[in-house]
């Protein structure tokens, strides 16, 4: 693993993940993450993982109840099937294509 030096503690810097919009209500995962984990979105804003989570999957950046439009660079891909709490996977298993 990368650990930074923090005086004298070693931490590990969060995972990544790219906020295309600022409508978005999902970010890209640009780095696997367990769960707890810290998630930099790049904006000043961190999240934290519910579940592992592989690279380039979506992650959550807000809870959206079921039904809600899920949307990525600006657009609605779906909605979602089920509640999805902040910080989890979205993909196929609680998500319907539009």
């Amino acid at each position: 693993m990368n650990y930074q030096d923090v005086g004298e503690h070693k931490i590990k810097p969060p995972a990544r993940a790219v906020l295309v919009n600022r409508d978005d209500n999902v970010a890209i995962l640009l780095s696997d993450v367990k769960a707890g984990e810290s998630i930099s979105l790049g904006t000043g804003w961190v999240e934290i993982a519910a579940e592992d989570i592989p690279a380039g999957y979506k992650i959550a950046i807000q809870t959206l109840m079921a039904g809600q439009p899920v949307i990525t660079h600006g657009v609605t891909i779906g909605v979602a099937t089920r509640s999805i709490q902040r910080g989890e996977r979205v993909h196929y298993h609680n998500l319907r294509a539009a």
